[in-house]
């Protein structure tokens, strides 16, 4: 069976029914639209860089890749 008939197999059943009713009630909430929109923030702004994805680290920084010794 498909991804696409399991979901709407899903969605016509008594459980997709109240899922539905439960996700629209909350979307509704003002508190829970805050936190969906701070975890989506967080999500796009993870790195610290801008939003441009990558993991934020600087590959020449202290955390990232061997170092030449110092004083040379």
């Amino acid at each position: 069976m498909s991804l696409m008939k399991s979901a709407l197999r899903f969605a016509k059943s008594a459980a997709g029914r109240r899922a539905f009713y439960e996700a629209k009630r909350l979307a509704q909430d003002p508190r829970t639209r805050q936190q969906a929109k701070e975890a989506f923030d967080k999500i796009r702004n993870k790195g610290g860089n801008g939003g441009r994805g990558g993991s934020g680290g600087d590959a020449g920084g202290p955390s990232g890749g061997p170092q030449p010794p110092a004083g040379r």
